[in-house]
């Protein structure tokens, strides 16, 4: 059977003794949604190998179980919302065995996490400022591999770090360096440096 309507899983542990009024009831309280909707409902123990498909047909309820004898279910931690809604396709990709059903699965256990930049607005949906900028980098790493001590490798990281900081705060580089070369001599390693970080560079210096 396909189902009409929206799927979801339901996070965290269910106890499977629990048969359609236990789950109804879950869903009606816990998660306040219409049991008696056309969307699917699925539960998962604490082991994560049996799983509880319930859903309102018509005029009664179906409850589907299935229990694994090898292999477990990938199933999210609890949320706050106490459900993750999936498509229907990937009601098929429950079990860890396909690289396309561990794709799912792992977003579905990375969800609170990829749903973070809609807490705050200055996270961005993705990566690709951050990738783009280490992509010089990562072009010439070939390089860095002739490093000829750990020290030097962590100065080279920490000068690009500078650099690309610059960048991210639209400071020209030189400039900022030619500022920084002629403060950091009057400071003792002791001195609080951050009114020398990129962000805190004096705009009138940079032109």
């Amino acid at each position: 059977m396909i189902p009409s309507g929206a799927v979801y899983l339901v996070s965290g542990i269910t106890d499977m003794r629990k048969s359609i009024d236990g789950l109804s009831l879950i869903v009606a309280d816990v998660l306040e949604m219409d049991p008696l909707s056309s969307a699917w409902f699925i539960f998962c123990n604490r082991g994560r190998d049996k799983i509880k498909i319930l859903f309102w047909d018509t005029n009664g309820f179906w409850l589907y179980y299935r229990r694994l004898e090898k292999g477990r279910f990938k199933w999210p931690k609890p949320t706050a919302a106490g459900h993750i809604h999936i498509f229907s396709q990937q009601l098929n990709w429950l079990l860890p065995k396909s690289q396309l059903g561990g794709a799912v699965n792992y977003a579905i256990n990375q969800w609170p996490k990829l749903l973070t930049y809609l807490d705050d607005g200055d996270i961005s949906i993705d990566n690709n400022v951050t990738e783009r900028d280490i992509r010089p980098f990562t072009t010439g790493r070939k390089n860095w591999m002739f490093s000829t001590s750990v020290e030097g490798a962590t100065a080279s990281a920490n000068l690009y770090s500078l650099v690309m900081t610059c960048r991210a705060n639209n400071i020209n580089p030189y400039y900022y360096f030619v500022h920084l070369f002629k403060v950091l001599p009057t400071r003792t390693m002791q001195d609080d440096l951050t009114d020398l970080m990129p962000w805190n560079f004096p705009i009138d210096e940079a032109e």
